[in-house]
């Protein structure tokens, strides 16, 4: 899985680290799914969304580092976040 500098911009996650909740917002219009990876590779997270901003509770999760990633169809997007 490869983290596409270039085109992350068209999501904005914070706060990062986070507590409990992260903040996404986006500039895509279209469907899409967040997709929240363990350092194992594991979904642990997977909703799909439509809307532009959205909030995604991750207090079930401990602490440690994270992928969300951002697909729609072919393309995906991925940034890593830190639990604290």
């Amino acid at each position: 899985m490869s983290i596409n500098n270039e085109e992350v911009e068209l999501f904005t996650v914070y706060p990062n680290p986070t507590k409990e909740i992260i903040n996404i917002n986006s500039e895509y219009s279209q469907r899409y799914t967040i997709i929240v990876y363990d350092i194992f590779g594991k979904v642990l997270i997977q909703e799909e969304k439509t809307t532009n901003k959205t909030k995604l509770d991750l207090s079930n999760l401990i602490n440690g580092v994270y992928l969300v990633s951002f697909q729609d169809g072919l393309k995906r997007y991925s940034v890593k976040i830190i639990k604290q």
